[in-house]
């Protein structure tokens, strides 16, 4: 979409619409922003989302692209935000870089440059094209690219066809290596956002409400790239507003029951620490339907999300993916299940922030096995490469460490003991000091009398409500009974 004009992106949004109140004319769908939607003219999204969202939502909608949402019948709320105010800008752009050097002794260090390794940065990844749409840009995690060139490709007929070829270097859209349309170059507007998330989190604490933080862009590191030219490896959000947002979490972690986001195009968690190390909040990061990002790729994947109603309490996930390789040799989509986050794949015995540390802790030592899998599902399935070394450690610290220092203070100290620990036939993290303890798609449906089940798909970001609330992290939800 970002290689399209504003009129054209409207266009495309419209069409997205239409499509989606055709196909869940009962529910509701609440959008959130990814950073290459539509326009800075939040009247116009207004507009076209008027019959979605409600009128109290849309008094800071149209101004600014972020809402809440209440409901008289529930204690569970959303906060939908827009995180385009909280990215990079173009001057800061960063390169993709084989930047972390692994000395001899175990340690790492940072070099300069902004070239990049196309083969390691951009793998065998796919374009899939079919009638001129060729899904993932090149230059950025994907999105829809609509294109009539049909050069450097092949079609399968009435199949899922696929291009392979080189593409654009240009700087990663998670970064900031464009302008978006949406970008947070709006000083004054990003505030008038800081200032409304803590007023509302403020406000739903002393009413004992508990909510859901639903966003596009995550905070934190991209734990798939290890290599690059910034110190605190590839990251979104200028590290002011990433420290901001984190001590908000931290501060009314009691009342925020999950956080989703997507972007990353990437099936990942994230675990928020507070200031004396125990594990108080979590994020889920779901990976989405391009199969095209710069820097690695993924089959599709959707996710249905059970939660409880009431209290808002993830239950469990199931995730549901397409294989490309099978859907181009087969010609035909099969959608199926590739598993579910707390049956026997990871086996948690629930969804809180210290399962999920638990789970990243058991990376840390010598289990091949979660971690093995895990990195089988970051992917979705596509990649068969191993994950070793600086890449497991990379991912752990992604995982564990969402403040950029912290981040960075993890690689360092941890590569000696890992290179260590390897020499001695083993991969544990002894050198790191263990914790104590969309757009995307969402369609609710009754679970029977406590429970929700949610439909997400990842590349634009939405929530609802119906009877229970669902976020994922993209740009566009749908809620509602069936």
């Amino acid at each position: 979409a970002r290689r399209l004009h504003e009129p054209n992106r409207l266009e495309l949004l419209r069409n997205i619409t239409e499509l989606m109140s055709r196909t869940f004319p009962s529910q509701f769908v609440f959008p959130v922003l990814g950073h290459d939607d539509g326009t800075p003219n939040f009247v116009q999204l207004g507009e076209l989302w008027r019959h979605w969202l409600p009128s109290e939502a849309l008094q800071t909608f149209e101004k600014g692209g972020y809402y809440t949402i209440e409901q008289t019948k529930s204690n569970l709320r959303i906060i939908a935000l827009n995180t385009n105010y909280m990215r990079h800008d173009a001057k800061y752009s960063q390169s993709h870089s084989s930047a972390v050097k692994q000395r001899p002794d175990g340690s790492i260090h940072y070099t300069g440059g902004h070239g990049y390794d196309r083969d390691h940065h951009m793998g065998l990844g796919k374009h899939y094209h079919r009638d001129g749409i060729v899904v993932g840009s090149p230059g950025g995690p994907g999105y829809p690219v609509y294109s009539s060139d049909r050069r450097n490709s092949y079609s399968s007929s009435g199949g899922v066809s696929r291009i392979d070829g080189s593409s654009s270097s240009s700087g990663s859209g998670s970064v900031g290596g464009h302008v978006s349309a949406l970008s947070g170059s709006n000083s004054h507007e990003s505030e008038k956002q800081w200032e409304w998330l803590e007023d509302t989190l403020e406000k739903f604490s002393n009413k004992k409400e508990n909510v859901y933080i639903v966003g596009h862009i995550p905070p934190g590191s991209d734990e798939r790239h290890i290599g690059h030219t910034m110190p605190y490896g590839h990251t979104s959000f200028t590290e002011k507003n990433n420290a901001r947002y984190l001590r908000l979490v931290k501060k009314y972690s009691s009342i925020i029951q999950g956080q989703f986001f997507g972007h990353l195009h990437s099936d990942s968690f994230r675990v928020v620490y507070n200031d004396i190390g125990k594990p108080v909040s979590w994020m889920m990061i779901a990976p989405s339907i391009s199969p095209r990002r710069m820097g690695e790729s993924n089959n599709p994947a959707m996710r249905l999300y059970k939660f409880d109603t009431d209290s808002g309490q993830v239950l469990d996930y199931t995730q549901y993916y397409l294989d490309l390789d099978q859907a181009n040799l087969q010609e035909e989509a099969v959608w199926q299940p590739e598993y579910n986050l707390t049956t026997y794949y990871y086996g948690l015995a629930e969804v809180s922030s210290v399962a999920l540390h638990n789970l990243a802790d058991r990376f840390s030592n010598a289990d091949d096995t979660q971690f093995a899998k895990y990195y089988r599902a970051n992917s979705v399935r596509y990649s068969t490469q191993s994950c070793e070394g600086i890449c497991l450690l990379n991912h752990y610290c992604a995982i564990t460490r969402l403040d950029y220092r912290e981040f960075r203070h993890c690689l360092e100290t941890s590569a000696k003991a890992l290179a260590s620990k390897n020499g001695s036939g083993g991969h544990g993290f002894p050198g790191v000091a263990l914790v104590p303890l969309m757009a995307c798609l969402v369609v609710l449906v009754n679970f029977r009398r406590a429970a929700v089940e949610a439909v997400m798909v990842s590349w634009l970001v939405v929530l609802q409500v119906a009877g229970g609330w669902i976020a994922p992290g993209g740009s566009i939800v749908a809620g509602g009974r069936q």
